[in-house]
Parts: C-alpha cells; structure tokens; sequence
C-alpha cells in the first residue's frame, strides 16, 4: 500500500498509544506534510511537541536537538486505517495549529557480492536517511535533527555545517 494525497493515517507510538490522524496533503522524497487531528492518547505526549515548537519559534536553534530527542524515542509509525500497513517515521513535527510533517524511514534493499550473509545468500542494505535528499519549495528551518547526525562529536566541531532542513 502506497500513501497517497489526501490519504488519512494513524499516528501510534511504540506503545501503542494511538496519538491521532494525519491526512497527508504534500509529499517531497520522504518529506510528509499534512494535517494532524489529535486522537485521545495525544495528551500525554503533548508537552513534548509543545516544548520543541516553542524552541523553534524562539529560534533557539541550538536546542532543538535535545528537544527533538525525547520524541524520536516515541518510536512513532504510521499506520493504516485497517492497521494492515505501517510506515516508520522520523523527525517527527506535530504543530499547535495542526501542521505534522514526518520523513519516511525508507528502506530499499540494495542486494550486491559483498553484502551476503555465511550462507552466501544476499543480505539487503539498508540506505541511510541521513544521505536523503529533500529539495522543493518551502520555508527553511534551520536545524540539525539528531536522526540525521548520529555520529558522537557535533557536526561544528568537525568543520561540517549544520544540514539545512526543508519543510
């Protein structure tokens, strides 16, 4: 099943706390932007994308990070209205005015010689977010979302800006 314009989805978490719909009204690469609908179990992590849209709003960029951080480890999919297709996410935005944007964890398995397993059958490769491309038009946000920088020292000290994120 493939998400389609104008297509409403569930919102759950790895809890399985189902936190509202999403009607998906824009899609670039792996980019989501939409509508969300708060569903009951939304209150209990409320405070959490309050708190991180508060810190966008005052462009306090450089917290955005430890912000961030708290709703990443949600765990939060999409998920089918018959619950028979779900779609992993990350750098997850859900907005007091009922904005969300979500990208698309996406996995297409990449078979090649060097990637087989002892048996020698081929072992898929996972492609990594952080290499994904999201050009199209849009507000710039600037920030550096912590699914797109795992890696232990910050990107500034390395001489590396931060990523430019397009929403």
């Amino acid at each position: 099943m493939q998400l389609a314009i104008h297509h409403q989805v569930e919102i759950v978490d790895a809890q399985g706390r189902r936190l509202g719909h999403f009607i998906l009204e824009e899609k670039r690469d792996n980019l989501l932007l939409g509508t969300f609908r708060r569903g009951a179990d939304f209150a209990a992590v409320e405070h959490l994308f309050l708190a991180f849209e508060e810190i966008v709003n005052d462009q306090v960029l450089s917290l955005a990070d430890a912000y961030q951080a708290p709703i990443e480890a949600l765990g939060i999919r999409l998920e089918s209205p018959d619950g028979r297709a779900h779609w992993d996410v990350f750098d997850v935005q859900i907005w007091s005015d009922g904005g969300a944007s979500f990208r698309l964890r996406e996995t297409p398995a990449v078979l090649s010689a060097a990637a087989a397993d002892h048996n020698g059958a081929a072992v898929p490769q996972v492609a990594d977010p952080r290499h994904s491309s999201s050009e199209g038009s849009g507000v710039l946000q600037e920030f550096t979302s912590p699914a797109l920088t795992a890696d232990p020292e910050p990107r500034e000290r390395k001489g590396v800006p931060p990523r430019r994120e397009r929403f």
